[in-house]
């Protein structure tokens, strides 16, 4: 039986490629074919195994460039999407390291930025919004065509809820506020500030060029021009405890509403339509027109009786004069019997007659409508004894009763001194 040869084997040394094909076995000493064919099946398995490996790599990276699209700048999936960050988030930064200088952290608690001074997290972030709570703090400042939120706060001074109330502590405004509607509670200052034209200071309310105002400490009010638009059936001014209206060089006009005072009104015009009702005094440096439809009643003048005479008159104008007979309104005072051209006597030709009133020249229900009274006629006595007659625009009007009786006495004593010669007295 022949001897066997020595075989000696040296390892085999694989040298795998991209491909992941074997380069090279070499061995030390020749083989045997059964050694071979072992060695060549074991190489064969194991580059079966390589290329399976291969494969399956190659199957990986396809999946992964498939599932990663890069570009210069971004990094997305083939839905243009990125699912997940892990471990310490992401970090753009410009500095010299991820932890310090201006940077902005995306992180699993939220967004948040860093300026070129901040060294750590604890130097506090310029800006951050909260992932949990959506909580967003600006150190700067915020800017934007709109803001919505169900509560706006500002440093607990100023808040603005959903409804938009504002409830400020302190808040100081310079611009302009601008509302279509609103209300408010509370107390609202001004030094010197003005709302809508309006000024507002300490002392008053009123506008710039001061044509109003109302003081705020003793509430006075002054208006160049004052309407009052009343509901039907509701007092248009009322004034009480002794209150006055004051007005210097206006005019008082009321349409259909009333002044009711229990003190005094003073005023230059008063013009109304309405009711004018007053306990005190109505003061007036001008005239109070009535209307040709309108009454001035004195009620406390027709129920007090004095022993006086009378000494009003009314002029055609219906303005009010006082007469008197004082000596201190009179001068060139003379008898009358020295003055031709009034002598007394020219009045006994003045015929005295008896006439009815038209039909609404009185007032319906007078004690003299529809009858006949005794009276002269103003244009009779005009023609005769010119100064005994009144005018109103240019036309004779009526009769001077006081020139009439001055001139009866006078005539009178004529008559008592010659009947007095006839008795021999």
């Amino acid at each position: 039986m022949p001897l066997c040869p020595q075989i000696t084997n040296t390892p085999i040394t694989v040298v795998l490629n991209s491909d992941f094909t074997v380069t090279s076995v070499i061995p030390v000493l020749p083989a045997t074919t059964t050694q071979v064919n072992t060695a060549l099946a074991d190489a064969t398995a194991a580059q079966a195994a390589a290329a399976s490996a291969l494969a399956q790599a190659n199957t990986a990276y396809t999946a992964a460039i498939g599932s990663l699209q890069p570009s210069a700048n971004t990094i997305v999936n083939a839905s243009n999407q990125m699912t997940a960050i892990n471990g310490g988030g992401i970090t753009v930064f410009s500095g010299a390291s991820a932890t310090s200088g201006a940077r902005v952290v995306l992180n699993s608690t939220g967004l948040a930025g860093f300026n070129s001074s901040s060294t750590g997290p604890g130097d506090g972030a310029t800006f951050s919004i909260s992932a949990s709570t959506g909580a967003a703090v600006f150190s700067g400042t915020v800017t934007g065509a709109s803001i919505t939120a169900s509560t706006m706060n500002i440093g607990g001074n100023a808040i603005i809820d959903a409804s938009g109330f504002l409830t400020a502590t302190g808040a100081t405004i310079t611009g302009t506020i601008t509302a279509t509607s609103g209300s408010f509670t509370g107390t609202i200052t001004s030094t010197n500030g003005t709302i809508g034209g309006f000024a507002i200071t300490p002392t008053y309310i009123g506008n710039a060029a001061a044509t109003f105002y109302i003081n705020s400490s003793n509430g006075n009010a002054q208006f160049n021009n004052l309407f009052i638009n009343a509901a039907s059936g509701t007092t248009g001014i009322t004034l009480s405890n002794g209150g006055n209206i004051s007005m210097n060089g206006g005019a008082l006009n009321m349409a259909t509403g009333n002044i009711s005072s229990a003190g005094t009104v003073g005023a230059s015009t008063i013009t109304s339509s309405g009711t004018i009702t007053a306990t005190g005094n109505i003061v007036a440096n001008g005239d109070v027109n009535l209307g040709a439809s309108s009454e001035l009643r004195v009620p406390f003048a027709y129920n007090t009786t004095t022993s006086n005479s009378a000494n009003v008159f009314i002029t055609s104008t219906g303005q009010f004069r006082r007469s008197s007979s004082s000596i201190r309104y009179k001068e060139n005072i003379v008898d009358i019997s020295h003055v031709p051209e009034l002598d007394p006597k020219k009045l006994l030709a003045i015929p005295v007659r008896a006439f009815m009133y038209k039909q609404g020249s009185i007032e319906a229900g007078d004690d003299r409508e529809a009858t006949l009274v005794p009276g002269l006629i103003a244009e009779e006595v005009d023609a005769i004894y010119p100064l005994a007659a009144e005018y109103s625009d240019g036309r004779v009007e009526n009769i001077n009763d006081r020139a009439i009786l001055v001139n009866l006495l006078a005539l009178v004593q004529d008559l008592y001194k010659e009947i007095a010669t006839l008795k021999g007295e």
